[in-house]
């Protein structure tokens, strides 16, 4: 499972999305997490459709756009691995 985070330098909520993210995945070490600034992956951002960051992006596929709600990215890890 990987989950790439997209977010912009001056984004003023990027660094709570990243938190959150960091801290729950501590849990799951088996996961593969990768932050990505937006600007320099403008191409992966226009494939993937979204506009605004922070972007969470689950196996290659657009999963949330914004802070997530951690109960919500517990399931979907905890689903995704099964």
């Amino acid at each position: 499972m990987k989950i790439e985070l997209f977010y912009n330098p001056g984004c003023p909520i990027c660094p709570k999305a990243k938190k959150l993210v960091k801290k729950l995945l501590r849990k799951y070490p088996q996961v593969e997490y990768v932050e990505l600034n937006a600007f320099e992956h403008q191409d992966r951002v226009i494939q993937l459709g979204f506009q605004a960051v922070p972007a969470i992006v689950i196996d290659g596929a657009l999963w949330h756009v914004g802070i997530p709600d951690k109960k919500a990215l517990k399931k979907k890890i905890i689903g995704t691995l099964g």
